[in-house]
């Protein structure tokens, strides 16, 4: 059974002879690593059941790290399991958009609670310094309440807005990146 740490990176014939490891010495790591049934005498494989047990783990995986960290709060809402959302390769999306939208799920848009995550300030005290209402200035906030992007929210979002449901909507994920968008350019000045 091979070592399963520390693949090169480059494989070949050379590289057997030199005792290094081959592509089939990782494909039995990879095998091991997943649990995957492998018969070493017939070299009989059953790719299906190495795709669903690799899809298996990395969705567990995935869950574990997501629901481990306290920034990707948002992030749980909104995403339930492992995959490129549509708005990525949107054609109806410009780039800056795309990267409204992204860093609004990532929890990395320069919020109050995203800035005081770094520097180790207390939740209560991340207040939105745009506007009096006393409020945490997270993601509900700064689209949902926040006065201050009151003109922004007019002009791009209709009426009641639920950021939860809005992800899986095209003409609703336009209008929130624009509104993001605009709002921060806003915010920053």
């Amino acid at each position: 059974s091979p070592t399963c740490k520390n693949f090169p990176r480059k494989y070949g014939r050379h590289m057997a002879k030199q005792g290094r490891k081959t592509w089939t010495d990782e494909l039995k790591c990879l095998l091991e690593i997943h649990e995957t049934p492998f018969n070493f005498e017939t070299h009989a494989i059953n790719v299906s059941a190495v795709e669903e047990q690799m899809r298996l783990k990395d969705e567990m995986e995935w869950a574990l790290e997501v629901n481990s960290r306290s920034k990707l709060a948002f992030y749980r809402k909104i995403k339930h399991s492992v995959g490129i959302e549509g708005y990525v390769t949107a054609k109806w999306l410009s780039k800056s958009q795309r990267s409204a939208i992204t860093n609004a799920r990532a929890g990395t848009l320069p919020l109050e609670v995203e800035k005081g995550r770094w520097r180790n300030v207390p939740l209560p005290q991340c207040i939105c310094k745009q506007c009096d209402l006393g409020e945490v200035e997270d993601l509900d906030h700064f689209v949902l309440k926040c006065p201050f992007n009151n003109n922004e929210r007019n002009l791009y979002l209709d009426g009641e807005l639920n950021v939860v449901n809005c992800v899986s909507n095209s003409n609703c994920v336009k209008a929130l990146a624009k509104f993001i968008s605009s709002s921060l350019r806003k915010n920053r000045k």
